[in-house]
């Protein structure tokens, strides 16, 4: 049921503006600027990445089967949209609970380390203190196991294994106390100790009579919670914050566009900068509209004039459309895609901004009546 909320949700905010595939790049995670534009522009930041491992093959077979239950259908543009009937299985099955709790855009690239860090860090130290040698790691990443490997080593010289067993256990039994009983139990269970193997996504979905999908995804979900928390509260969660640390100074921006950012900050030209990086013109301009997304400082106004920015906003609620196709209709000849593209980037930044101090206010209002 979470992975069809989630499938309308994306549908519903993408109003057909997009090709069917468009969602099933968002919930994977692609990382072009196509799809990070959209996140941006249709508000879907927060299911972004969340189903990093869904075939293409499954994703399809579940849109099937949703057109074939009436929820979905293609329209004259021969994208998928929802039917009145899907919008009110929505409104019916929705609840605050069910997504809110997602973080994709900020945590996508977070959750898997951060698990599989943390299964085997819990395997290990069990293990280590009963004494018992013998056993098979349930993780096999290079990366993860260095890292363990690492945190082991400084564990045995600055602590000991028995201290950081009890703190881990009290902060995991604080944390999952805030979930429900079913989410607690699902994460619980894909954990591994001495003697013990946590659970795969297809036993918990046999046990929990769902798809793996739904496990997938209510797994996911759990985690974004729990790393929101985590990285609100480290001193609570000194420990648990000790297994993300490294992930937090990481930048949101690709690491290419972090590259043409520093070209730029020394007043190079995209056209310069292609030059000089060998890639080609459309690729920095590409970075220029992902930096726009993530910095509200970064100045537009050297690549569009106010009053272009001005004929660009007008046509976009003319058209109420973000289809560069249509809006380019409505706008002078002399204005390029990347204009329309570094305005609606910029718009989407600015209704975020509102969104987020609107949600301020009401907390402050909150903290006030109580």
């Amino acid at each position: 049921m979470l992975f069809d909320t989630v499938l309308l949700h994306s549908f519903i905010k993408l109003k057909g503006e997009r090709s069917t595939n468009a969602t099933y790049y968002i919930l994977t995670g692609r990382k072009s600027i196509q799809t990070i534009q959209d996140i941006h522009l249709f508000e879907l930041k927060s299911i972004y990445g969340i189903y990093k491992n869904l075939s293409k093959p499954c994703y399809v077979e579940r849109i099937k089967k949703m057109v074939k239950r009436g929820l979905l259908e293609r329209n004259e543009s021969n994208s998928i949209v929802t039917t009145e009937d899907g919008y009110k299985w929505y409104i019916n099955n929705y609840s605050t609970k069910q997504l809110s709790h997602f973080r994709g855009s900020i945590w996508c690239e977070t959750s898997k380390p951060f698990m599989l860090r943390l299964q085997l860090l819990i395997q290990v130290l069990t293990n280590s203190h009963v004494g018992n040698k013998n056993y098979v790691p349930v993780v096999e990443n290079d990366q993860v196991e260095n890292w363990v490997k690492r945190y082991y080593q400084y564990i045995k010289k600055n602590s000991s294994v028995t201290n950081v067993l009890s703190n881990l256990y009290k902060e995991l039994h604080r944390l999952l106390r805030t979930f429900s009983e079913e989410e607690a139990t699902m994460f619980v269970a894909r954990l591994s100790g001495y003697n013990h193997y946590g659970m795969s996504l297809e036993q918990l979905a046999h046990k929990y009579r769902t798809s793996v999908s739904n496990i997938n995804l209510i797994l996911e979900r759990t985690i974004h919670r729990m790393l929101s928390t985590i990285s609100n509260d480290k001193h609570i969660y000194s420990t648990l914050f000790f297994v993300i640390n490294d992930f937090l100074e990481q930048n949101r921006l690709t690491h290419s566009a972090r590259i043409t950012y520093k070209w730029l900050k020394k007043q190079y030209t995209p056209e310069s900068i292609a030059t000089i990086r060998k890639l080609s013109l459309n690729t920095i301009q590409d970075h220029i509209v992902e930096i726009t997304l993530y910095d509200h400082r970064f100045p537009i106004d050297t690549y569009v004039d106010s009053n272009k920015q001005i004929e660009i906003v007008q046509a976009i609620k003319e058209t109420s459309t973000s289809k560069l196709k249509t809006i380019k209709a409505y706008v002078s000849d002399d204005i390029t895609y990347f204009q329309i593209r570094l305005v609606l980037a910029r718009l989407s930044q600015i209704k975020e901004e509102i969104s987020y101090e609107t949600s301020s206010e009401s907390k402050r209002a909150f903290t006030k009546t109580f």
